[in-house]
């Protein structure tokens, strides 16, 4: 199929055909079996794993003693667990693959529940899915309990590896499917989401561990089904798709967070007239009343827009009202302040710095960490084309746009995404925990001063972070004012561990 041929209906049908299928597979996993079982189950398999038993019998007659339970169930929840760690081919969700195999090699529900930002209820769901892929597929009756068991639960994300080429641990598929779920950083995610209000759910349970480089270790588990190669491959051709996106000069590569289908159609546009006729069709939406008014209904879901919503709701009337003179330099000025908020508030710049959005967004000045948030298109639109044309309105050298209706909607396009990048900025504020903890250890025992001279960061922001940090003991202070790091926070560097924060101090 070429790219003409790869319409976004075509795109949107097949996913919506491969998440009918997982709702379905998912639904007559959860029919096998009900949690309560599940919990028994591990609970015998414990007790099986303690018994000195020579022979099946044996073991069954141990677990029912010590459990209290009939013989008759006692073999049958035995079996079940054999089953567990001894077949891998049901069909199931990767995160339910993932926390099935927790569950029975020690964490609690609970815990699996907090990690995965799950419910208690659909935790226990993903773990009767994972069971009940495994009891669609087998006859208990046919279980040996007469055989070694292995330490973990069967792994055939890894069985499924061995036979693709590795590039750093990415499988072929991984890499035929990635460039579709990882279009500049998260965006192909974002767009997906857009597309279809239930799909992204569905992609990160089925698809995450497949695009994500971290989670593709033995310890982790993913069904490489047929039945996923074959619906995966509109994805892939998508991918090609973004692919021609990126190479090209389309000019609104930087509009992220539009919708799926507002994309694909602004840059069919491009291709067949050009980059003028995406502007106009960008402009088109924005000519009525109706229109402005949902802008401003959705700006207002945003922390940012609270305290500039007078100002910029002038500029979005303005613009309705054909007065562009008005609109474009208002929405200009209020586009680096959102910026500079942000900077200030995340610790990168005080009040007295005196930033300018183009500082922020550009040259990278303030904090290394934070700054790759911004997106290359978005950074490179704004510093080349957007801060030229401000210095120009602003400063009174270019008075030629009281009729440009197609700049002032670009701008208002661009305050839509300027408002999604500083949420993206602001969501990334504890990465800079990362680097003040790392810096903590690599100098053994280390004060506060020396964390403000050596990374970006202003002191009081640096203050706040270790006083959090040490709230919840990842850091502790070994003498007056000078920290190291506990073993919780050597976890946390090495990986193996996510910080629960508390309120921020």
């Amino acid at each position: 199929m070429t790219d003409e041929d790869l319409s976004k209906e075509e795109v949107i049908s097949s996913a919506e055909e491969l998440k009918r299928i997982a709702e379905e597979r998912r639904e007559e996993n959860l029919e096998q079996i009900e949690y309560e079982q599940c919990r028994k189950v591990r609970e015998v398999g414990s007790a099986f794993r303690e018994t000195s038993a020579n022979t099946p019998e044996e073991a069954v007659e141990e677990v029912t003693d010590k459990l209290g339970i009939t013989e008759e169930e006692s073999r049958k929840l035995l079996s079940i667990y054999t089953a567990i760690f001894t077949e891998g081919e049901g069909e199931v969700a990767g995160r339910a693959s993932i926390m099935g195999i927790q569950y029975f090699t020690g964490s609690s529900i609970e815990e699996l529940a907090d990690k995965n930002d799950r419910t208690i209820e659909e935790a226990q769901g993903d773990i009767r899915a994972y069971i009940g892929s495994r009891l669609r597929e087998i006859s208990l009756e046919n279980v040996d309990l007469d055989q070694e068991l292995p330490a973990n639960p069967p792994n055939p994300m890894a069985e499924a590896m061995k036979d693709f080429d590795f590039d750093p641990g990415l499988s072929a598929m991984a890499k035929a499917v990635q460039p579709a779920l990882n279009f500049s950083t998260e965006s192909v995610a974002k767009q997906l989401s857009f597309a279809l209000p239930d799909y992204n759910q569905m992609v990160m349970e089925t698809l995450t561990p497949v695009v994500k480089p971290e989670d593709l270790f033995p310890d982790h588990l993913f069904d490489f089904s047929n039945m996923f190669a074959e619906t995966l491959e509109p994805l892939r051709e998508l991918g090609e798709q973004y692919q021609e996106i990126e190479k090209s000069d389309f000019e609104f590569k930087w509009l992220r967070d539009v919708k799926f289908g507002v994309f694909l159609d602004l840059f069919e546009v491009y291709k067949q007239e050009g980059n003028e006729a995406a502007a106009e069709l960008l402009a088109a939406q924005l000519q009525d009343e109706d229109d402005i008014e949902d802008f401003k209904e959705y700006f207002a879901t945003f922390d940012e827009y609270s305290e500039r919503q007078p100002i910029v709701d002038e500029a979005l009337d303005a613009h309705q009202e054909g007065r562009y003179a008005l609109s474009i330099p208002t929405l200009l000025s209020q586009l680096d302040g959102i910026f500079i908020d942000a900077a200030v508030e995340l610790g990168l710049y005080t009040e007295e710095d005196d930033p300018t959005g183009v500082t922020i967004v550009a040259k990278g000045e303030g904090s290394p960490q934070h700054i790759p948030a911004i997106e290359d298109d978005y950074r490179s639109y704004y510093a080349s084309v957007l801060w030229q044309q401000r210095v120009e309105i602003l400063h009174g050298k270019n008075t030629d746009f009281s009729d440009d209706e197609i700049l002032s909607a670009k701008l208002i396009w661009l305050f839509f995404q300027t408002l999604h990048t500083v949420e993206n900025i602001r969501s990334a504020e504890h990465i800079g925990d990362y680097y003040i903890v790392q810096l903590i250890r690599e100098k053994d025992d280390c004060k506060e001063e020396v964390v403000t001279d050596e990374l970006p960061y202003q002191k009081e922001y640096v203050k706040d972070r270790i006083q959090l940090l040490e709230q919840i003991n990842v850091v502790e202070e070994c003498s007056e004012g000078v920290f190291k790091v506990t073993e919780k926070g050597i976890q946390y560097l090495e990986g193996n561990l996510e910080l629960e924060y508390v309120e921020s101090v």
